[in-house]
């Protein structure tokens, strides 16, 4: 459970707000529990345009933590991508401002059937966008980035390949579409 709870914290939230999020990684030691990549994505400037990409992708996989947490009631149909800093600030601890240990008290995994019920609508919407892709198309009203974030996401939560619950680093997750 403490490796699903420190992987809500796997979000980015902006340029303006990168020296309070470095202050709070390590005022709070969660440092410790970054992947190497994170780590380097925490500690890193805001002058490297794929860095920025990268990192505000994440915050689509961060959804589907905090959702496996039950801090959302459902995931949206991933159309578009979200405003990570109105979607997700609002549900990290005042905003990296105070001890993250109530949150992570309060944080419940939702039952196992409800997740992989969610993890099967995720890559069998991952395979219909790799599909179209492939075929050259897009499929209708799901932006393929977000459904592959949320089948990053799910794979690290249930363990894919290997099964549920395994240890699996965050930075070498499969996702085989």
């Amino acid at each position: 459970m403490r490796r699903l709870r420190s992987g809500i914290f796997i979000i980015s939230c902006g340029p303006k707000l990168l020296e309070r999020i470095r202050k709070w990684w390590h005022e709070t030691g969660l440092i410790r529990l970054l992947s190497p990549s994170e780590q380097t994505l925490v500690n890193s400037s805001y002058d490297n345009e794929e860095l920025i990409r990268r990192m505000s992708w994440r915050g689509e996989a961060a959804q589907f933590l905090l959702w496996a947490l039950g801090v959302f009631k459902e995931l949206p149909l991933p159309c578009k991508g979200i405003d990570i800093v109105d979607v997700l600030w609002p549900h990290i601890p005042k905003a990296l401002s105070e001890d993250p240990e109530p949150f992570f008290s309060a944080s419940k995994l939702r039952p196992i059937e409800e997740v992989l019920d969610e993890v099967d609508i995720i890559h069998r919407m991952n395979w219909a966008c790799t599909d179209q892709r492939l075929g050259g198309q897009e499929v209708p009203k799901l932006n393929h980035t977000v459904v592959w974030e949320r089948a990053y996401a799910s794979n690290w939560l249930v363990g894919y390949p290997d099964g549920y619950l395994t240890t699996q680093e965050w930075d070498e997750v499969v996702v085989d579409t």
